[in-house]
């Protein structure tokens, strides 16, 4: 078993094994505030020491292991005092200059025989530990520390305090044992009943032997502390959010109102979807700040992603925990029902280390120097450039595009784009026509760089699903336009998984060559993304088929040479069974093909009526009355396309390039939406980083599709809608503008971001399927 499976599993154990809710509800208001014996048999296992090298007494571990104990402990609200102790005191020791005092304090840390605590906020809703009234000066050869903390987490049996205080050159660290004359420490009680401290420091002696850290570096010890324990307090959030999701869950699919499970009523499925989506994207960007810690990145870099992890996971905790108090109606308000304890351990993890609006001013003061351009095109190196001339020198069929790392395919494939892509043709603000695109196409189909998810044997590229990611998020990046892909991307690998050796032969290179250009006979008037409720007939006439009835959003289909159609062959009463997939040639007597002028004014979706429409019967696909499962294979194609933050960052460059107008003052409250658009992608780009590290590492896309494609479709939705807003009469008119000699349109990505949450299966679609089909509501 890997060791990261190790440490959790010991910390799931030690969770089930430990956790008392009564024993909580005991503890509550009293002092220390935490189950000594608890406490004790968490140290045997080593937990207070995880982040404390092994030479004094610690583990030594990852912050990744130590997030993954507090996920596992804030599941049971066994975590509280371990952030506190394990890492805000034990960090600021091992960052200290003081080698004695880490001998003498660690060790008895470690092993669960003593706890300290870091006295360092003093301010209200206040994260900046240079702001410290506190005052250190020197007299008769001591420091002398005098002043007042607060909000001082792990202080209940602290044996003493590292305490931050102001000097003349910066900034000291000193500890102060809890006995030490002059200190007198009380208590005030948090939401969850912990206590938490109020320390009164009146000319408090140290000696020298007691000073952690002084002066400049005194400062960024405590920047750096205050993020790790940031990032590890966002665990224990996770932990408690998870298990409030899933106390919701369970009483939402037993509960019965009205003679029906709660779970069963749709507002509630897609509050319980949205809050599903929500905690995909904390979990990702928490991730990411771990691995950022563990990384040891730049302090910018640190500060900009701890910022994100607790602005994002604590706005989705609180919203995790209210929701669930409200969910279980009157008696989510009663004490007895375990709800209400995660609800109370969020507002005090909320309120912790830097409130969500706290962490958003921070990352709006560091991003405009600190944030790396997400968004940015690739450069090969021309170490790189010479591999892809030596692959690109290759018959198709020999090429291994699967042997370069994903960095070198993707400078690569930028290279390629840009090289290939007409410049006519780059951030076009419609859809192209088969006779704009035809060109670049081609170009594609010539250098072999068209089907990224064929096998080499039928021309493709041979990728695999993590190349095809980066693939088509290059492409994306180019400002390519999309070129009717309805043939390479997804009827081509259908046929391919799917097809007769015929139909291989016969459409795949035509498809390559652009002779076909297919479209996709899937919604009808009656049915929409309900395809089990679609009525066009096909009936079996000899060698053929003979269909009847309408589709319509048929996109581009008066583009299109051939169509792959969705036809009921069976009976209406077997909703998925009767259903086939048919090919029909466009050019067949009794295709009519009404465009649909669309709010862009663009004629970009069609109504397609078959009338007594023959096709051959060699032109089905898989087995008849198996169409449902075989447009369930064509599914898995399309996720290769959906779901990219490449058209959000897109927006917000041009959102950026608003802002930047001589003639516009943007008012604060409009900086601070576009801050938060910031982290919203940001976010969410980290969803789809994990999302592809985890097909990189063999998985399969499952559930994770459906949340991209809501995340990638409402985010653009939101861009857009802000860039309008911000200018005014300027962002209602149509067709490009000159904003200060640099032509842009801003009303047609506006328009064409409205599409996006229906087409594809709506929003709402995509809630129904992860009410049903991931949490079986």
């Amino acid at each position: 078993m890997p060791a990261d499976d190790l440490i959790r599993n010991s910390a799931n154990r030690f969770a089930e094994r430990e956790q008392n809710l009564q024993d909580l509800r005991r503890l509550r208001r009293s002092l220390p505030g935490i189950d000594e014996t608890k406490w004790q048999r968490a140290a045997e296992l080593g937990f207070p020491g995880v982040l404390v090298p092994e030479a004094y007494g610690g583990l030594g571990l990852r912050f990744r292991d130590m997030a993954d104990i507090l996920e596992e402990l804030g599941c049971a609200l066994l975590a509280d005092g371990l952030v506190a102790v394990g890492v805000l005191a034990a960090r600021t020791l091992v960052h200290g200059h003081n080698e004695a005092l880490k001998q003498r304090l660690l060790p008895p840390l470690c092993a669960g025989e003593a706890r300290y605590a870091l006295a360092w906020q003093e301010r209200v809703a206040d994260r900046d530990p240079a702001r410290i009234e506190t005052r250190c000066v020197e007299r008769d050869g001591r420091q002398r520390l005098s002043g007042r903390k607060r909000f001082v987490a792990g202080s209940g049996g602290a044996r003493g305090y590292l305490v931050t205080a102001r000097t003349s050159d910066g900034v000291t660290i000193g500890y102060v044992q809890a006995d030490a004359p002059g200190l007198t420490v009380r208590y005030e009680w948090r939401a969850d009943g912990t206590p938490s401290g109020v320390l009164e420091l009146d000319d408090v002696a140290i000696g020298p032997a007691s000073i952690v850290a002084s002066g400049a570096q005194g400062v960024a010890i405590l920047e750096r502390v205050l993020d790790e324990a940031t990032v590890m307090a966002v665990a224990e959030t996770l932990g408690v959010m998870n298990r409030a999701f899933d106390l919701t869950l369970d009483y939402l699919r037993t509960r019965v109102q009205f003679g029906r499970p709660l779970g069963s009523f749709q507002v509630l499925q897609h509050k319980m979807a949205d809050l599903y989506i929500d905690r995909a994207v904390a979990g990702a960007v928490h991730a990411e700040a771990v691995a950022a810690l563990d990384a040891d990145c730049d302090a910018t870099q640190r500060a900009l992603i701890v910022s994100r992890a607790k602005s994002r996971c604590a706005e989705v905790g609180t919203r995790v925990t209210r929701e669930g108090v409200q969910l279980h109606g009157a008696m989510g308000f009663t004490d007895e029902c375990d709800i209400g304890l995660y609800f109370k351990r969020m507002v005090v993890l909320n309120a912790w280390l830097g409130t969500p609006e706290v962490h958003r001013r921070r990352f709006s003061s560091l991003r405009g120097g600190g944030l790396k351009q997400a968004s940015a095109v690739q450069t090969p190196t021309a170490g790189q450039q010479e591999g892809l001339a030596r692959m690109q020198a290759l018959p198709v069929s020999a090429r291994n595009w699967n042997a370069l790392d994903d960095d070198t395919f993707a400078a690569c494939a930028a290279h390629m784009f840009r090289t290939l892509l007409p410049a006519a043709l780059r951030l076009m603000p419609r859809r192209p026509l088969w006779s704009e695109v035809k060109p670049w196409y081609e170009a594609l189909s010539r250098a072999g760089w068209l089907a990224p998810a064929w096998p080499v044997a039928f021309g493709g590229m041979g990728l695999d699903q993590a190349k095809m990611l980066v693939y088509f998020e290059q492409m994306g990046r180019s400002g390519a336009p999309r070129h009717l892909e309805q043939g390479i991307n997804y009827i081509g690998p259908l046929l391919i998984a799917r097809g007769t050796e015929a139909q291989k032969a016969y459409y795949l290179p035509r498809i390559l060559s652009g002779e076909h250009i297919w479209c996709q006979g899937y919604s009808e008037p009656g049915a929409g993304s309900d395809l089990a409720s679609l009525s066009t007939r096909a009936v079996r006439d000899g060698e053929d088929f003979v269909i009847n009835g309408r589709k319509i959003w048929t996109t581009m289909a008066h583009q299109a040479t051939h169509m792959y159609a969705l036809v009921r062959t069976g009976a209406t009463e077997d909703r998925h069974g009767g259903i086939s997939m048919l090919i029909l040639d466009m050019a067949s007597p009794g295709v009519t093909v009404r465009p649909i002028r669309n709010l862009k004014g663009h004629d970009e979706f069609c109504e397609v009526t078959l009338d007594d429409v023959r096709t051959p019967a060699t032109n089905l696909v898989g087995d008849e009355h198996d169409g449902w499962r075989v447009s369930r294979t064509l599914l898995g194609f399309e996720r290769n396309t959906t779901g990219s933050p490449r058209t959000c960052f897109a927006a917000l460059d041009r959102l950026e390039r608003v802002l930047r107008l001589p003639d516009l003052d943007p008012a604060p409250s409009v900086r601070e939406r576009v801050d938060r658009a910031w982290m919203d992608v940001l976010d969410f780009a980290s969803l789809y980083e994990r999302f592809v590290q985890g097909v990189r590492e063999g998985a399969s896309p499952g559930p994770e599709a459906n949340v991209l494609k809501t995340c990638a479709t409402e985010n653009l939705q939101r861009l857009t809608e802000l860039t309008v807003e911000i200018l005014g009469d300027a962002g209602a008119i149509e067709g490009a503008q000159s904003f200060d000699g640099v032509e842009m349109d801003v009303l047609m990505p506006f328009l064409d971001a409205r599409s996006t949450t229906i087409s594809a299966g709506s929003s709402q679609i995509q809630r129904n399927i992860i009410a049903k089909r991931v949490l079986k509501l």
